[in-house]
């Protein structure tokens, strides 16, 4: 209050406030804060109207519906205020409610024909809501309550939202009238189709029976047929077992016979290498010490000025030694002898006795990658065709001073029984041949090795011209 001339007002959720100014008509708020003005006296009439939708049961009632059986009857409304002002100027709004809804129910249980709403509930209060006619039958009823209800309510300032049946229950005596004839339907039906069952139950003994009769007689059948097939397998598998155990004896000799063959071949073959590079040893150390005196004869001729009487190689001096033209010239003629006398720069070692022959398929190609990774310094890729191992390559980038190269290796389709074509492509200039001397149970790794280890050869004495 606000010297006398302002008034505030709040009115909270769920209510309406009805203000009764003096000689004026009553005024509603809705939930909410409101300033009045003109308020005289300091003292303002407000009555509080609950907007909240609420539940309003209605008691049990009994009545005679239209075909002359008692029936109970229990409701209850769902309420809500459709004008403040005229449920405010009811002295008791729900009291009123419920009269009126009284009066409608009894009036609409007058109207009900009992027997056929049973029929449709099923016989039973407990199967009212179970099935789907049952629903319909009380929803029509709740419909009719509820329009009836709220077109009378509308004058008390309140609208009915919905009508719910809360319980009902219909006469005892028709109730077991109705369940004694539905029972005497039910027999009936149960015992027509107790007899139509009997007589099929009947017929499929009767079926059954001659499946029974003809199972065995093809369960004897079969057992002596199976007994003639047991004999006659049995016979056939001792003539197998016969047959497979002669030819395991004579694969078992073979393989002995090869595995020694085999033995023989690889001691041969590391015998005979090992002479040869013996043999080759002693060569390169002969002519180490004959290329060794002729060294020392040039120099005892160059001493002596006679060092012309030799005749230079067709390579030509274009390095300055700094030494006089004699020296240089007969060191440059016992150069042509060393490169012509220099042994081979690799050598087939002999293979392990534990080599096997070429693999094919996934075994061979795993073999070949797995060996092909273990190349250090070497990037690699395997390229196949129809499944077969088609062609490897391996690169060398330029890094850390080492001179790039790209080996290629192209396998025909008889590999590893044919050797494959080699590709080497290094400092610009591309090399390509076949291995003469190729061995099935080498890999493309080993080949890889000898090239790589040649050219390190090489790449060694050119890296040394000086050295006799």
């Amino acid at each position: 209050m606000l010297w006398g001339l302002l008034a505030l007002l709040e009115v909270p959720p769920g209510k309406h406030a009805i203000c009764y100014p003096p000689e004026e008509a009553p005024q509603a708020y809705p939930p909410g804060t409101y300033w009045l003005k003109g308020v005289p006296g300091g003292s303002l009439q407000v009555r509080w109207v609950h907007t909240d939708r609420r539940k309003v049961p209605l008691p049990l009632l009994q009545a005679v519906s239209a075909d002359g059986w008692e029936l109970s009857l229990q409701v209850a409304l769902i309420v809500e205020v459709a004008d403040p002002l005229r449920v405010a100027a009811c002295e008791s709004p729900l009291e009123a409610l419920r009269d009126m809804a009284r009066s409608v129910v009894l009036a609409q249980i007058a109207a009900l024909d009992q027997q056929g709403l049973i029929r449709a509930l099923g016989g039973a209060e407990s199967a009212a809501r179970e099935t789907a006619p049952a629903a319909v039958a009380l929803r029509t009823i709740e419909e009719q309550i509820c329009r009836q209800v709220d077109a009378r309510a509308a004058a008390l300032g309140l609208h009915i939202v919905d009508a719910a049946i809360l319980h009902f229950q219909g006469d005892e005596r028709l109730l077991s009238t109705l369940q004694g004839q539905a029972l005497e339907r039910l027999q009936a039906i149960q015992a027509h189709r107790t007899a139509l069952l009997e007589g099929e139950l009947h017929e499929r003994e009767v079926a059954l029976e001659a499946r029974l009769a003809e199972a065995e007689r093809l369960v004897a059948l079969a057992q002596a047929q199976t007994a003639l097939q047991i004999a006659q397998v049995e016979g056939e598998g001792q003539v197998q077992a016969a047959h497979i155990e002669a030819e395991v004896q004579e694969i078992r000799q073979m393989q002995e016979a090869r595995e020694a063959e085999r033995k023989r071949v690889a001691e041969e073959w590391r015998t005979a290498k090992e002479l040869e590079l013996r043999s080759m040893e002693y060569q390169h150390a002969e002519t180490l010490s004959i290329i060794e005196g002729t060294a020392r004869i040039a120099g005892e001729a160059a001493k002596r000025g006679a060092i012309t009487a030799l005749t230079p190689s067709g390579r030509r001096l274009d390095v300055d030694t700094g030494l006089p033209d004699a020296v240089a010239t007969g060191l440059h003629v016992l150069r042509g002898f060393r490169e012509k006398l220099t042994p081979p720069a690799a050598h087939f070692l002999p293979m392990p006795m534990a080599a096997r022959l070429p693999q094919n398929g996934e075994n061979r190609l795993e073999a070949e990658a797995l060996r092909l990774e273990r190349l250090r310094g070497l990037e690699h890729e395997i390229i196949l065709r129809n499944g077969m191992l088609h062609e490897a390559r391996l690169w060398r980038v330029a890094d850390n001073g080492a001179e790039p190269l790209e080996l290629t290796f192209t396998c025909p389709p008889q590999y590893p029984r044919q050797p494959p074509a080699v590709r080497l492509t290094r400092q610009g200039e591309t090399r390509e041949w076949t291995p003469q001397d190729w061995d099935p149970r080498l890999y493309l790794a080993d080949l890889a090795r000898e090239v790589l280890f040649d050219i390190l050869r090489k790449e060694e004495g050119e890296a040394s011209p000086d050295t006799p």
